[in-house]
């Protein structure tokens, strides 16, 4: 699971240096962060320019705070 994450925010970190590290993830429910993940990258992968990036890394904050909690 680490890993996935780990290489979802590497992925994201090169398209664009939008950084999610600061997003906290570690209290919420796993299988709900990697939906959200995998969401972000799609977002990121779609992304033009650096406003659009900026969305999707907000998409991903609003995403994991409706993750429930472990």
């Amino acid at each position: 699971m680490k890993k996935i994450i780990a290489t979802s925010l590497l992925v994201l970190t090169l398209y664009g240096c939008v950084s999610l590290a600061d997003i906290d993830t570690t209290k919420k429910n796993q299988n709900c962060v990697r939906q959200c993940s995998t969401t972000v990258s799609q977002c990121m992968g779609n992304a033009i320019g650096q406003p659009q990036m900026s969305a999707c890394k907000e998409a991903f904050k609003i995403c994991i705070d409706s993750c429930p909690e472990r």
